[in-house]
Parts: structure tokens; C-alpha cells; sequence
């Protein structure tokens, strides 16, 4: 990898560092400040938002880099975003309505913090595709900065769980603000047409928002199906152990995002590198930068084992609490199913940039139903310990499906590649 590259990876990943802190430190808050039912209510509530705010986002971060020849412009983009955003933003509030009216408060919170994330995301997006990393860097260090500044304070200075959440998405809110007023700018410079609320929410645009929900509906399938992976755990152990489960196993679960930042700055700096690769046909250049991706996933993944297998309860009991610490075995199960995920990640980013998606749905599918059966058996008997299980097992189905898929499907992209431009 040439320098741009790695000072830009090293910009992205600084960025994701803190953005994952500043979601992991308000995990240690409510587990050291608040009760283990109110950790519980909120993971529940992200349970299920976070989910439905992936299959509203269609991929958009990506098919925004790869997206070319803009296919749609920045302005349907933008619009297929917002109207997917408000149907599962509907869908949400009756769903809670209908099971769990005591979480009204706590979804309310997250509702708008997702709604603030994923026009940031999209921000973001458009300036990765111009390749400013160093300006979503900065934006990203600003916006977590002060966001474990706020949490912090309101934490020491005994403000209730509720102004914890609510003082986390108002500060979100303030950056999203700035990020779409910094969008709009940028592409007044950059495209003919620029972000234009006149145009977003004319009528031609919601029309091209469905045809655009039509061609990339399984894309958003399998961003569900994939984040279901952290997810769905959840949904076992609050049914068959209690809220308080739950609750506990994502703030240990937490600890996977730790080589996951690495693997997601990666995939994000070099989706375009890829999808270039592809517009030019170069198919050596394109396999030889997947296999040294797919190395650097493994020897993340080794590292990862390493440390929760000799420094787990120890991390545990300093970050949160002594009674979540005795659960240091399942932290070294979780970081095993993460390191055998982070060696596929990488072929789902090569799929992505030759825009075949449908296979990972069907891959992402195959795991997810293997999991939620392992769940439903293990769980019972194994309780924390049947969770993880569950998500190993899920794992290295999809690393085993994803090697058996990735070669003939590159073969084929490119194939017809040449032919079209032949």
C-alpha cells in the first residue's frame, strides 16, 4: 500500500478510535453509574433501531463511493436516505407501542441519535468519495471528543439515565447539523446539481428512491442479516435469562469493536482503491490487495484472542465490574468468532465494490439462521457462554461460504467487464 493510502487509513482509523470510544464509554458509564436494568433497556432499544437504521441506509456509504458515473444522483441519494429513515423510524415506534411500552423514553433517545448518525453517515460518505479523509478525521475526533466530555460530566454530576442519553443525541444533533451544511457546500463545488432541499424532496426524487430501494433491496437485507450478528444474542438472553443478560453480554461484546475499527477503516479507505481497480480491469492488482487484506483480518483476529485469553478479566473488571469479569471465558469466545469474522469482512468489501451484493444476503442469511438456532439450544444450558457459542458457530459458516463464493464471482465481474468494454 502506497503512502496516500496509509496516512489516509491512518487518518480513518484514528477517527473510528474515537467515534468507537466515545460509544464504548457510554457503555462503562451505564454499567458503572446507572443499574444493570437500565444497561439492559438500552441495549435492547439498540437491539432493534440499529438493525432497522442499516436496512434504511441501502449501503448508501458505499454505493456513494462506487457509484461512479452517478448512476442516482446526490440528491435522489439523499432522499431514498431520509424516506427510508422515516418508514423505519414509524415502524419502530409502533413496534415499541405494541411490546414494550416501558422503553418508550429510551427509543425516543436513540430514535433521534440514529436519525443525527445517519445523515453524518451520508455526509461523510460524499466526502469520502472525494477523498477527504483528513476533513471527516477531524470531524469525527471533534464530534466524540465532546461527546465523552458531555456523557462524563453529566455522569459525575449525578444526572439521571435519562439526561445521560438525551445529553449523548443533542450533542450528535449539533455535528449532523454541520456535517449536512459542510455537504451542501461540497457539492455546490464539486457536482452540477447540489444538495437542494427543492430537488431531495421533489417528486422525480422519491421516485428514484424507489426504484433505487427496488435494485438495492438485498443490499439492505444483508446489512440487517450482518448486524444481527451483535444483535440478535440479545433478543435470546432478555427471553430466556432476563434484561440484565442481555445487557451484560454487549458491554462484553463491546470489546469486538476494538479490531473491528481497524478492519472498518481499512474497508472504508480502500473500497474506492477496489472499485477502481475494477473499472480498469485490473484483476491481478484487485485479487493481490484482497489476499493481503484478508492476511491483515487474520493477524487482528490472533492478536484479538491473544489478549482476551491472558488480560480479559483483568479488562473486565477495570471497565465495568467485578461481577462481569467472571464472565472473562466468554469475551475469549467472542473475540475468536470476531478474529475468524474480520478474515471475511475484507471479501464482502470486494463483493461490494464490483456491486454484488446478493450473494453476501444469501451468505449473511445462512449464518444468521445457524446462530438464532444455536442461540435457542445453547443459551438455556450455557447461558453468556451459549451466546458466544452461537456467534463462533455462525462465523465459520460464513467464512467457509464466503471462501467457496469469492473466486467465481470476481472471475465473473471481470469477465463481463471485458466484454462490455471490448
Amino acid at each position: 500500500m502506497n503512502s496516500s493510502v496509509a496516512k489516509s487509513s491512518a487518518y480513518t482509523l484514528l477517527a473510528n478510535v474515537l467515534l468507537a470510544s466515545s460509544h464504548w464509554l457510554l457503555f462503562v458509564i451505564i454499567a458503572k453509574f446507572y443499574s444493570g436494568l437500565e444497561l439492559g433497556q438500552f441495549v435492547l432499544a439498540l437491539s432493534f433501531i440499529s438493525p432497522a437504521f442499516l436496512f434504511a441506509s441501502f449501503k448508501l456509504r458505499t454505493l456513494i463511493v462506487v457509484d461512479r458515473q452517478w448512476q442516482f444522483s446526490l440528491n435522489e441519494y439523499f432522499s431514498a436516505r431520509l424516506l427510508a429513515n422515516a418508514i423505519v423510524t414509524l415502524g419502530c415506534i409502533l413496534f415499541v407501542v405494541y411490546q414494550w411500552k416501558e422503553l418508550m423514553q429510551v427509543v425516543t433517545i436513540v430514535l433521534l441519535y440514529r436519525w443525527c448518525d445517519s445523515l453524518t453517515e451520508f455526509a461523510h460518505s460524499y466526502q469520502r468519495r472525494l477523498q477527504y479523509f483528513n476533513r471527516i478525521a477531524v470531524l469525527m475526533a471533534a464530534r466524540s471528543l465532546t461527546t465523552m466530555l458531555v456523557v462524563t460530566v453529566v455522569a459525575i454530576n449525578g444526572g439521571t439515565f435519562i439526561n445521560l442519553l438525551a445529553s449523548w443525541a443533542l450533542t450528535a444533533s449539533v455535528f449532523c447539523f454541520f456535517d449536512l451544511w459542510l455537504l451542501r457546500s461540497s457539492s455546490g463545488e464539486n457536482e452540477s446539481q447540489a444538495l437542494s432541499i427543492a430537488k431531495f424532496i421533489s417528486y422525480g426524487a422519491l421516485v428514484r428512491a424507489l426504484a433505487l430501494y427496488k435494485q438495492y433491496f438485498t443490499v439492505a437485507c444483508a446489512l440487517v442479516i450482518s448486524s444481527l450478528f451483535v444483535y440478535l444474542p440479545n433478543f435470546f438472553l432478555n427471553q430466556q435469562m432476563g434484561v440484565e443478560s442481555a445487557g451484560y453480554f454487549a458491554s462484553i461484546s463491546y470489546f469486538l469493536v476494538a479490531g473491528g475499527i481497524i478492519v472498518n477503516s481499512l474497508s472504508q479507505v480502500l473500497t474506492p482503491k477496489l472499485a477502481i481497480y475494477y473499472q480498469r480491469r485490473e484483476q491481478k492488482a484487485f485479487s493481490r490487495l484482497l489476499r493481503q487484506l484478508c492476511l491483515i483480518g487474520l493477524l487482528l483476529g490472533l492478536f484479538g484472542v491473544g489478549i482476551a485469553w491472558i488480560l480479559g478479566g483483568f479488562f473486565l473488571e477495570l471497565f465495568y465490574t467485578p461481577y462481569i469479569a467472571q464472565f472473562h471465558g466468554v469475551l475469549t469466545l467472542l473475540m475468536l468468532a470476531a478474529g475468524v469474522r474480520y478474515i471475511y469482512i475484507f471479501v464482502g468489501t470486494a463483493l461490494a465494490s464490483i456491486q454484488s451484493f446478493a450473494v453476501q444476503t444469501k451468505i449473511y442469511a445462512c449464518g444468521l439462521s445457524a446462530m438464532a438456532l444455536s442461540c435457542y439450544l445453547l443459551i438455556p444450558e450455557y447461558g453468556l457462554y451459549g451466546a458466544a457459542y452461537a456467534m463462533l458457530i455462525a462465523t465459520l459458516l460464513e467464512c467457509l461460504l464466503f471462501a467457496l463464493s469469492i473466486r467465481p464471482h470476481v472471475s465473473k465481474a471481470f469477465s463481463v467487464t471485458t466484454k462490455v468494454v471490448a
